[in-house]
C-alpha cells in the first residue's frame, strides 16, 4: 500500500514536503551550521519533533554541523578508495573478507540515506572500523611473492 501510494500518487510520507522532516532538519542545520545543535529534530510541529531525519547526511549536519561532516566525508573517501582498489584489482586473490565487508558497508550506507540513525547503527560503525583498519600491504606482498614463485 505504501509503495503504491509512492508510485501512483507521488506520496513521499511527508519527509520531503515543505513542512516535512527534511525541511525541518535543513532549517535546524541552517540555525547552527558550523557546530550543529541537537541529534534530533527540534521543532514546534509535534509530528516531527524529537525524531531523526532518517538521512545520514542531514543527521550529521544537524548533530555535528560542518565540523562533524568533514571528517566523516574524509573517512568515506578513504573507505571508497579502499573498496575501489579491492574490487577493481586484477588480482582475484585479494582479501575476500574486505569484499564482503565492503558490500555490507555499501548496503548499510545507502540504507541510511533513507532510514535509521547514525547513533544506533552498529553494523555501519563496525564496518567503518574494520574497513579502516584492514591493511592489505602485507597481503599484497604475500600474493605477489606467491605469483612470482610459479
Amino acid at each position: 500500500e505504501r509503495l503504491e501510494m509512492t508510485l501512483v500518487e507521488g506520496h513521499t510520507s511527508g519527509r520531503m514536503e515543505e513542512e516535512g522532516a527534511y525541511a525541518f532538519a535543513i532549517k535546524q542545520f541552517l540555525d547552527s551550521p558550523i557546530f550543529g545543535s541537537y541529534f534530533r529534530i527540534v521543532t514546534p510541529n509535534p509530528i516531527w519533533r524529537g525524531i531523526y531525519p532518517h538521512n545520514i547526511i542531514l543527521e550529521l549536519l544537524i548533530t555535528f554541523g560542518i565540523i562533524g561532516l568533514l571528517p566523516f566525508l574524509y573517512f568515506l573517501r578513504l573507505i571508497f578508495m579502499k573498496l575501489r582498489k579491492s574490487f577493481c584489482s586484477d588480482n582475484s586473490n585479494r582479501n575476500s573478507i574486505e569484499k564482503v565487508l565492503g558490500i555490507l558497508f555499501i548496503n548499510t550506507f545507502f540504507s541510511m540515506m533513507t532510514s535509521g540513525t547514525i547513533l544506533l547503527s552498529l553494523p555501519f560503525w563496525v564496518n567503518i572500523a574494520i574497513l579502516l583498519t584492514i591493511n592489505n600491504k602485507k597481503n599484497d606482498k604475500l600474493l605477489n611473492y606467491n605469483t612470482t614463485q610459479k
